[in-house]
């Protein structure tokens, strides 16, 4: 066979994609030049002693790391994507840390003005790629690839393949399904595994081998995965994870149910058997969301390439890993809907009020009517800041500089929320509690580090600040020791420590002092944040807040719009802004566009979101509304749309809808008439396109001909069960309006903080009450028992539930 007559082998290489620079420079000498141009663009004519040198430090370690060229791609495509209007991020990662990448306009937050580190982002003493993501509107991060792919070729840019694993609970069930047993077989043994741990289940080895007679695995702070980025649901970077709930040793007992079914059961003995070796297969392939490999030479020379059917993509045949173990360079151009929503408001700031915002020149300890709202909790729809228990973390915190929001999104973590440390903060911030220094001898010289966060250690540059500070390490150092707290390696700790012990003692600390300050690092470095990347997110968290607090409707209609495919959030959001006061008004052919909209005070439906009503007609209704004027009647409305308008359905749609109630007549009066007057229109129009004129044209005008017969509406309940049917949700009214008490004594919460809320005990009841709108019942297939799927709704959202005999 070919491939066993292949001798194939790769050896790391430096492909760094190449950036074309002006004659007479290098890629080094470029690189600077355009650093200290962007420091004075920054700072000014005079900048800061602080400033020169910290710039100065960062320029050499990039320069000896040899990694210009990256910084100017990175900076080159940002710079193009602002200039072509698609709003970019103000950073993620450690990348906002550093000062070269503030100075190229590739972060958007002054690292030395928030205490953020260069060395947490780029170790001196440890040379690594630098890793930057970068967020773009997700409407047009598209077209930030093309740009990057037309420019450097597409030969050697491509995006990234995944593989797609069998994990231990789909092997369990396979492998009951190939051996042709029970549904329940597979079923029963699912239901046996030890509950998910921070997003992990047990492997199935990990489940029947003692790890006392083994080596327990360990877990990392920089541990990381193929996994597809789930671009909808920004995610932090890895971090450590608590020992005490991933201790293998602990995790081996809450498996015995488990094994036990292995011992009762040869079925399922036999079915665990097979599970064992079709776990961690490749199950399928897909495409890293975000991720796009670039390099310095045709990719054919480096790796194996995929061509994909469908679009002509070129995919690699290698997963991230691997690629860039060979030298390639990936980069993360990643969609993010909170972009789309800011760039939407800010449009509809300058329609609604002729008000430009820019976002970039906020001050952001500046606005009161922000931390106001921030204080209250009301941050359903702001970045980072949307979910239940963070707005009562928000409650109690009241923040009112930028840092609370900082530490708010680093603490609202598993970690840092199991040890209490988050309220901590909020009582310590506010005076309900005592700053408690690690010891008396090091309470002044941590002041500095350690008084921003109220005496608690939040984040991981605070760990390095601090050995730092008092054990005379160099933050490269404080870099490394950080690195071995979060892994937990004892070998590797122990050999840190001596240096740490060594750094104190030179300082003149006690025994006491320096065994009381490693005691209180090693469990805060294991889950503390990295604040470069909680600080540039809340950057965004700060500006979504701000336009909530400050142009409520704008933000709101753009919010509405980014969630319309997407019903449980969409009438969870219409619900806020009605409590909000902003009244939501129904679709309407003389002021709706294709999107929500902000009408003064209020949100107009946007016509695409009714069923049957798709953009094309959308786009040809607001054409002719804008060229020949607003409609006057139904009956006008007709006669001067297109005639792909005025098909039945459209218009019946339009009407259930209430597009047309302000031309008033009842919904009820139009439907019954709407046919006759389509029919009548279209002949007309077909008339007049062909040429054909009727004898009495010129004296009678078609679309006035046709009386519509003045009915009285439909029912209310009716009324509204059509306009769910067109809008997905009720609009004009709600049939549970008046039934507030009622719900709120029946329930133990609402369905919307049901359905955003992830820290269920296993055993707890919930009731919710509501309106049962849909009940489906079906027969399983394998067992033959009979279920429902039941959706229930109240007035703020909706839920589905599967509900057995």
């Amino acid at each position: 066979m070919i491939a066993e007559r292949s001798d194939i082998k790769f050896a790391k290489r430096n492909l760094m994609p190449r950036f074309q620079v002006p004659e007479g420079h290098t890629e080094a000498s470029w690189f600077e030049a355009e650093v200290m141009r962007g420091m004075h663009e920054r700072f000014g004519k005079d900048i800061e002693k602080l400033y020169l040198e910290r710039i100065a430090f960062e320029i050499e370690v990039i320069k000896n790391m040899n990694f210009p060229g990256y910084f100017l791609v990175v900076a080159d495509f940002i710079a193009w994507a602002r200039n072509q209007g698609i709003r970019v991020g103000p950073g993620r990662g450690s990348a906002a840390g550093s000062l070269v990448s503030f100075a190229l306009g590739i972060t958007a937050l002054d690292p030395i003005k928030y205490g953020l580190l260069f060395e947490r982002f780029l170790n001196p003493g440890r040379v690594s790629l630098p890793d930057i993501d970068v967020d773009f509107d997700d409407r047009r991060r598209g077209e930030v690839i093309r740009y990057v792919t037309q420019k450097y070729g597409d030969d050697r840019v491509a995006q990234i393949i995944t593989y797609g694993t069998i994990k231990a609970k789909q092997s369990l069930k396979d492998a009951a399904r190939v051996l042709g047993m029970d549904y329940s077989v597979g079923e029963k043994l699912t239901k046996a595994m030890p509950r998910m741990v921070l997003g992990k289940d047990m492997t199935l080895s990990e489940m029947v081998e003692d790890p006392n007679s083994r080596p327990v695995v360990e877990y990392s702070a920089d541990d990381s995965s193929d996994d597809e980025f789930d671009e909808e649901t920004p995610e932090f970077e890895p971090v450590a994870i608590e020992p005490a709930a991933l201790d293998l040793k602990s995790r081996y007992k809450e498996a015995a149910e488990f094994r036990k079914i292995l011992e009762e059961d040869p079925d399922a003995r036999k079915a665990f058997e097979l599970a064992r070796g079709l776990e961690g297969l490749k199950r399928q392939t897909s495409v890293h969301a975000a991720g796009v490999i670039m390099s310095a030479e045709p990719l054919l020379d480096v790796i194996p390439v995929i061509r994909r059917d469908d679009d002509g993509a070129i995919i690699t045949a290698f997963a991230q890993h691997p690629c860039e173990e060979l030298g390639l360079v990936k980069m993360d151009f990643l969609g993010l809907r909170n972009l789309t929503v800011l760039d939407s408001a800010i449009e509809n700031a300058l329609s609604n009020r002729g008000v430009t915002v820019v976002l970039e020149d906020l001050d952001l300890d500046g606005d009161e009517n922000t931390y106001e709202m921030l204080s209250r909790g009301d941050t359903l729809g702001v970045f980072q800041l949307d979910g239940g228990q963070m707005r009562s973390l928000l409650r109690l915190l009241k923040p009112t500089k930028f840092e609370h929001i900082s530490a708010a999104i680093a603490l609202y973590r598993p970690g840092p929320m199991g040890m209490g440390s988050h309220t901590s903060y909020a009582q310590r911030k506010n005076g309900k509690e005592q700053n408690i220094p690690i010891h008396p001898s090091l309470e002044e010289p941590l002041a500095e580090v350690l008084d921003p966060t109220y005496g608690l250690i939040v984040y991981q540059e605070q760990v390095m600040a601090v050995a730092q500070k008092v054990a005379n390490f160099s933050l490269a150092k404080a870099d490394e020791l950080r690195r071995a707290m979060g892994k937990k390696k004892k070998e590797e700790l122990d050999a840190q420590k001596v240096g740490f012990v060594a750094g104190m003692k030179e300082n003149g600390y006690v025994d006491e002092a320096i065994e009381k300050l490693w005691e209180t690092l090693l469990p805060f470095a294991d889950y503390a944040f990295n604040k470069a990347h909680s600080a540039a997110y809340g950057v965004l968290s700060y500006w979504t807040a701000y336009m909530k607090a400050n142009f409520p409707q704008e933000y709101m209609a753009a919010l509405l719009t980014s969630v319309k495919s997407s019903r449980d959030r969409l009438s969870i959001y219409l619900s806020e802004a009605r409590r909000a006061g902003i009244q939501v008004l129904a679709p309407d052919v003389n002021d709706s566009i294709a999107d929500f909209r902000a009408v003064g005070s209020d949100i107009r439906f946007g016509l695409e979101a009714i069923r049957n009503v798709g953009i094309g007609v959308v786009q040809e209704i607001v054409k002719t509304r804008e060229s020949e004027g607003r409609f006057t009647s139904f009956q006008d409305f007709i006669s001067k749309v297109p005639a792909s308008v005025c098909s039945k359905k459209v218009i019946e749609s339009l009407i259930k809808a209430g597009a047309f109630d302000s031309f008033g007549m009842s919904r009820r009066s139009l439907f019954e008439a709407h046919e006759q007057i389509i029919e009548a229109e279209l002949k007309a129009k077909k008339s007049k396109s062909t040429g054909e004129l009727d004898l009495f044209d010129d004296f009678e005008d078609t679309h006035h001909s046709h009386t519509i017969p003045q009915l009285a509406e439909w029912p209310q309940r009716q009324l509204l069960s059509l306009e769910r049917e067109m809008l997905g949700l009720y609009v004009s009214a709600h049939p549970l309006q008046g039934a507030e008490g009622k719900l709120r004594s029946s329930a133990t919460e609402t369905i919307s903080s049901f359905i955003t809320r992830k820290d269920f005990a296993e055993t707890e009841a919930v009731t919710l009450a509501g309106l049962i709108t849909v009940v489906d019942v079906k027969t399983a297939r394998s067992s033959g028992n009979v279920y429902a799927n039941v959706t229930i709704e109240d007035l703020e959202a909706e839920v589905s539930l599967m509900i057995f005999q």
